[in-house]
């Protein structure tokens, strides 16, 4: 049964593999490489376990991958070695402490997944750490990304996720619009961890993109919860969450507008509330290989169409 209480965890893009040459693959990567990251099969195999010189040896690769990124860019007046804050790397166009808010901010996000899989506050997800790129601006975003990684910024994305088998570098317009750029950052990075847990498989559009949105609303001020107002509106004004749930990346059902990645914001706002224990079983199953469906029904005792019609029936009447 859904119920309306429990304590929430609210956790947060593109995902577009390795197109261009970047120093080295690195310890556990699998060659993986799609022309759109979250679409088709994607491998339930785990990570291999990496001992502290695998670690050392992945966080040197992306040092290496931003350093070329800034090579690219040639920006002026930059650190001239990345930043280190507890789970990432970052360098960029911006000041030191532009950079360090950037990677501090997204540390926490790290912390509010490391909160919902039941780790450590300070378990460290990623083979090496999580690179950051901030560009200073939106011309020097697009030119990086088709220069080097061969990517096309489509109007109003402004962060990009590179997957590099294991590795995640993220690429983002340090001069976007704030809370667009923070709302951005946050879902990015919770497609990044997701990426890094267990193994690449991926959890359903729904729930992944809704978990990464959920994750952004969780880092942000109530006001500047990017679509949150108007995915209520639509919810109230007739729009069915159960809809959702069977849209799928690799058939191409799954719009990935930004009124969907809400929607399903929704849905997975709820349930983080309710059923946090519940919501981490099932996305663990899913990363070994569990059929979803079964993986869900086993974890929840109830359809994903009964959450969504719970979820849809809070929101009618609930901010």
């Amino acid at each position: 049964m859904w119920a309306f209480s429990g304590a929430i965890l609210t956790v947060a893009a593109i995902l577009v593999p390795h197109m261009g040459e970047m120093p080295g693959e690195g310890p556990g990567n699998t060659g993986l490489s799609k022309s759109q990251i979250e679409s088709g099969p994607w491998t339930s195999d785990p990570w291999p376990e990496l001992d502290r010189a695998g670690m050392i040896e992945a966080e040197a690769l992306v040092v290496d991958s931003l350093v070329s990124m800034e090579g690219h860019a040639n920006a002026e007046g930059n650190p001239a070695k990345p930043i280190r804050t507890r789970f990432l790397l970052v360098h960029g166009e911006q000041s030191r402490n532009e950079l360090l808010h950037a990677g501090t901010v997204l540390d926490r996000a790290v912390q509010r997944m490391n909160t919902l899989m039941e780790e450590e506050v300070d378990h460290a997800p990623f083979a090496g750490r999580l690179g950051l790129h901030l560009s200073g601006n939106r011309d020097r975003f697009m030119m990086l990304l088709a220069g080097q990684l061969n990517v096309y910024a489509a109007t109003g994305n402004e962060v990009h996720l590179h997957v590099s088998g294991r590795r995640t570098i993220l690429v983002a317009n340090g001069d976007a619009e704030p809370a667009l750029l923070n709302h951005q950052l946050h879902r990015v990075a919770t497609h990044a961890y997701l990426h890094a847990l267990h193994s690449p498989n991926r959890l359903p559009a729904w729930a992944n993109e809704g978990l990464a949105t959920a994750i952004a609303w969780g880092g942000s001020g109530i006001e500047e919860r990017v679509d949150r107002p108007e995915a209520i509106a639509m919810v109230r004004e007739g729009a069915m969450l159960e809809e959702l749930i069977e849209m799928d990346y690799a058939d191409g059902s799954w719009h990935g507008d930004r009124m969907n990645e809400a929607r399903a914001g929704l849905l997975m706002e709820r349930a983080l509330l309710a059923r946090p224990h519940e919501l981490r079983e099932w996305i663990l199953s899913v990363k070994k290989g569990v059929e979803w469906r079964r993986a869900f029904k086993t974890a929840f005792n109830d359809s994903p169409e009964a959450m969504a019609r719970w979820a849809g029936q809070y929101f009618k009447v609930n901010d």
